[in-house]
C-alpha cells in the first residue's frame, strides 16, 4: 500500500523533492508561482535509480531566473499499487477515469487524469461476485509514476449478517 508521503498531486510531490533537495541553499521553498515544469522523459536508470529527467524553468515576474534540469526516480505503478479493488457499483463505469477516484482512496494516490493512460474497462454482465482484471498504464507525462499494474475488479458479495443489523422482529401486524 501507498504511503500517505504519495497522497499529492503527482507535480507536488516532484516539486516537494526539489525543495526538500535544496533546503540548504533556498530561502523560502519554491512554488508553482515561481516555476514551471516540462514533462518528464524517462531515461534508462542510474546507479542511484534515478529513471526520469524533468526541465525546471523559471516563471515570468518572479524572484528567479533561468532553467536546471533535475534527475529523479519515478515509482513503478506495479510497486506502489496491488490486489484487489472491490466496487459495489461497477454497472455503467465503463474508462478507468471512472475507477480512479476508488483506487486514489484505496492506495491514498491523487492520480490525476495525466498520470494514467484512460482505457476501456471490461464488461461487466453484474453477477454477484464477478471478477475482472483490467491493466492500469503510467501515462508517459506522469510526473511520478511510470510502468503499468494489473488490477482485479471484483464486485464483491455483501454479507447479509453485516448489514441485518436488527434480527429480532416485533412480528407482523394487522
Amino acid at each position: 500500500m501507498a504511503s500517505t508521503k504519495l497522497n499529492k498531486p503527482t507535480p507536488q510531490l516532484v516539486l516537494d523533492l526539489i525543495n526538500n533537495a535544496n533546503t540548504a541553499t533556498l530561502s523560502t521553498p519554491l512554488t508553482f508561482s515561481d516555476v514551471g515544469f516540462d514533462m518528464p522523459v524517462a531515461h534508462t536508470a542510474d546507479g542511484q535509480g534515478r529513471n526520469t529527467t524533468v526541465r525546471v524553468y523559471a516563471l515570468a515576474n518572479t524572484y528567479y531566473e533561468g532553467e536546471a534540469q533535475i534527475d529523479y526516480r519515478r515509482l513503478s505503478l506495479s510497486d506502489v499499487i496491488s490486489g484487489d479493488l472491490f466496487l459495489v457499483r461497477i454497472l455503467g463505469m465503463t474508462k478507468i477515469a471512472d475507477v480512479i477516484s476508488a483506487i486514489n482512496a484505496k492506495y491514498m494516490l491523487q492520480l490525476g487524469s495525466n498520470d494514467y493512460v484512460d482505457a476501456t474497462l471490461p464488461t461487466f454482465t453484474g453477477t454477484p461476485g464477478e471478477v475482472k482484471v483490467f491493466t492500469l498504464t503510467a501515462a508517459a507525462g506522469s510526473y511520478a509514476f511510470i510502468g503499468s499494474v494489473s488490477l482485479s475488479l471484483k464486485i464483491p458479495l455483501i454479507s447479509l449478517p453485516g448489514i441485518l443489523s436488527t434480527k429480532s422482529m416485533t412480528g407482523l401486524t394487522m
